[in-house]
């Protein structure tokens, strides 16, 4: 398998997924070069500098191509539906880059409470400001609001109760065991605004404008400090930044922007904001290939061991139909429906744990497939030293399955 990697990989990844035979081109496409490059790889992995669009798409049809990772959570620099409505699958690994975002929020919410930029960008200049910013405030006992209560929004909501917050949550998509188990409440927008001293914005891009714009501004407290690490288009610049000369917002901590890289000078030059250049999923152990991008080797490596290796030996139904008799209704050869559905569950494979017996049990009920993507067979070099439980494996699959080529 042909795997271009555009926006950098970790080298110990490239070369594991060497070992396991595939051929791994490390090179960045102009946007007018992308899509007849594209034609000649089976699998494109991008972070968020290339931006694969309609026309790359196109200009890709006919070729090899049959999946696109993100290397991270959000896929809007992506046509993911115009893609798959070509035959090309579109994976993401939200967990890859979860912990680190969260971090980096945390981190702003400490340098606006603080004045650590403006204090340690005054030192640079030989001043000492101790009087002018030795008046911070507490993140202890104040309340924090979580706009966006996925894996990231949860671990910087852990976060923040660790060190004494209150934190409430929003999300369109509400899971009570989640806000039972964190003890996070779920609350309507208006009122997280009204009550939160600290308010973090961790949802996708949104269609019909910013999520934050003047009018949620002006039904916040005073003085409140705003995070965004999620998408620049989530928070209105002009109005944000209105806010924090009439003083209405204290502070903002911001990654992320309407452009990148940043245009608007008189936004990330404010004395009261904390920049960083869109670094929330680039810890060093975060880029593509250690911990967290496990999973897009894990992405990689079951597209070829359980679709070109024993595709056309599984019997079992599209990821988007109801399983019949335990899953087999009919034979897949090598497209991308054995794909799509552990796609579904890889996110889960991580640092080769060993996989819960509820997992590979429901996912086996609902797709028909046998979970086997590190241990595909005895003698596959991928099949982890320490025992792994796996779903109940059929006996017409068992009989049939041969040694790998890996």
């Amino acid at each position: 398998m042909r795997i271009l990697v555009t926006d950098g990989m970790d080298k110990t990844a490239m070369a594991r997924l060497r070992e396991h035979g595939h051929e791994v081109v490390e090179q960045f496409y102009e946007p007018d070069q992308l899509g007849e490059a594209l034609r000649g790889f089976d699998v494109a992995v991008v972070r968020s500098k290339t931006k694969v669009r309609k026309e790359h798409i196109d200009a890709a049809k006919g070729g090899q191509l049959k999946l696109i990772i993100r290397g991270g959570v959000g896929v809007d620099n992506i046509d993911v539906d115009y893609a798959k409505a070509n035959g090309i699958d579109v994976k993401n690994t939200p967990r890859a880059s979860s912990q680190s975002v969260a971090e980096l929020a945390m981190g702003h919410m400490f340098a606006c409470a603080r004045y650590l930029s403006i204090a340690g960008h005054t030192m640079r200049e030989g001043k000492w400001e101790k009087k002018a910013y030795g008046k911070g405030i507490e993140l202890q006992g104040k309340t924090l609001g979580i706009v966006g209560f996925g894996r990231i929004g949860q671990h910087l909501g852990v976060m923040a109760k660790a060190i004494g917050m209150k934190v409430i949550a929003f999300d369109i998509y509400q899971i009570p065991v989640i806000s039972e188990q964190l003890d996070i409440p779920y609350v309507e927008m208006d009122e997280l605004l009204a009550k939160s001293d600290f308010i973090s914005v961790h949802a996708p891009a949104v269609d019909g404008g910013a999520l934050i714009n003047a009018e949620r501004i002006a039904k916040m407290k005073d003085g409140v400090v705003i995070i965004n690490t999620s998408r620049g288009s989530n928070v209105d610049e002009d109005a944000l930044l209105a806010a924090l000369e009439s003083g209405k917002v204290r502070a903002a901590g911001l990654d992320v922007y309407a452009d990148e890289p940043a245009t608007n000078k008189a936004l990330y030059s404010h004395p009261m904001v904390s920049c960083t250049p869109h670094i929330g999923a680039a810890e060093e152990k975060q880029i593509v290939g250690h911990k967290g991008d496990t999973r897009l080797h894990c992405f990689v490596f079951i597209h070829r061991l359980t679709v070109d290796e024993h595709g056309a030996r599984i019997r079992t139904v599209d990821a988007g139909n109801q399983p019949q008799k335990r899953g087999f209704s009919r034979t897949v050869g090598t497209d991308h429906a054995v794909d799509t559905a552990l796609g579904d569950v890889a996110g889960h494979i991580v640092e080769r744990r060993e996989i819960p017996k509820s997992l590979g049990e429901r996912f086996y009920l609902n797709h028909g497939i046998p979970l086997f993507p590190y241990r595909c067979c005895s003698v596959c070099p991928s099949a982890p030293s320490a025992p792994h439980r796996q779903a109940p494996i059929p006996r017409q699959v068992r009989k049939n399955r041969t040694a790998c080529a890996a």
